[in-house]
């Protein structure tokens, strides 16, 4: 891609609906060399994250105009409240840029739904985050009070489905089929699959975004250029689709995946919708920013 390309796309607002805050020191060597064997600069990346003002700065900077944001997957600290109570303060020291999305280790938790409320009345939180292939099926019981919580608080609920890199988990959690049921139990909850079925679950994925209405793909983490060889019929479902980076874990930068989204045959309407429109209207849905929905 030509620079000339890369700069002017920086002029196209887009927002990230997958960023990661990645504390160091709740991780396993074994967890920070995988993630720094997907990005070879992760150590300036972790500098760049450190303080909320730098890392705005940066992806403002990379044609960025917010994003959510979601404390990274950690083996040596739960998730729980002290870890979302982190997040929300990062947050908050830019709280027009950043949405905090709360991360919680359900079957860790006494009462996760009493959790998530607190997080979500008191802290600001806007949306729930869940990590299947940490050792849980997404359709388990033990879940539905959660989901029920969720629909209830007018939250939407981001489920990482697809393969992980991580140490120690497993797939088999993490396929997209276990969602039908929660999408049928929770006809008002919100579904966001993250990663969208990566590795071969792809077709699924698709087959059940356009079965459920209540359902959106998020296709963080995926190459761009191979968006249409993973979902031939992506317009079709182009208004249900989110852009998201994966930063700091994914290789390439927030501004040039999206530069690369913009350069795919699709429809120009199509493609503002997964870059900044479907995140925009998510947010107005569920009330989850008030000085991002301002932006013109």
């Amino acid at each position: 891609m030509s620079g000339k390309t890369e700069r002017s796309y920086c002029r196209v607002q887009v927002f990230d609906s997958h960023v990661h805050i990645v504390v160091p020191e709740w991780l396993s060597p074994q967890a920070v060399a995988s993630m720094s064997s997907l990005a070879p600069d992760f150590a300036r990346r972790l500098e760049i994250q450190a303080e909320p003002a730098r890392l705005r700065a940066f992806l403002e900077a990379d044609g960025i105009e917010g994003a959510f944001i979601i404390m990274s997957w950690h083996d040596l600290r739960p998730a729980g409240r002290d870890t979302n109570l982190y997040l929300a303060e990062y947050c908050r020291r830019e709280a027009d840029f950043f949405v905090p999305i709360a991360y919680l280790e359900p079957l860790t938790i006494p009462d996760p739904a009493e959790l998530l409320e607190d997080l979500v009345v008191n802290y600001g939180m806007r949306g729930l985050k869940l990590h299947p292939p940490s050792g849980f099926y997404p359709n388990d019981s033990r879940l539905y009070p959660l989901y029920a919580k969720a629909a209830e608080l007018n939250i939407p609920v981001f489920l990482h489905i697809g393969s992980s890199t991580l140490p120690g988990m497993r797939l088999k959690y993490a396929r997209p089929i276990y969602l039908d049921d929660v999408a049928v139990d929770f006809p008002d909850l919100t579904i966001i699959m993250i990663h969208a079925g990566r590795g071969y679950d792809y077709e699924a994925a698709f087959c059940l975004a356009r079965l459920h209405p209540n359902m959106i793909l998020d296709i963080t983490g995926l190459p761009p250029n191979r968006l249409l060889q993973y979902f031939p019929e992506l317009e079709r479902l182009a208004e249900r689709v989110l852009f998201g980076s994966d930063w700091p874990t994914f290789p390439a930068t927030p501004g040039s995946n999206a530069a690369a989204i913009r350069n795919l045959p699709l429809a120009e309407s199509s493609i503002t919708m997964i870059l900044r429109e479907n995140a925009r209207r998510l947010m107005a849905r569920h009330n989850m920013s008030g000085s991002l929905l301002n932006f013109s």
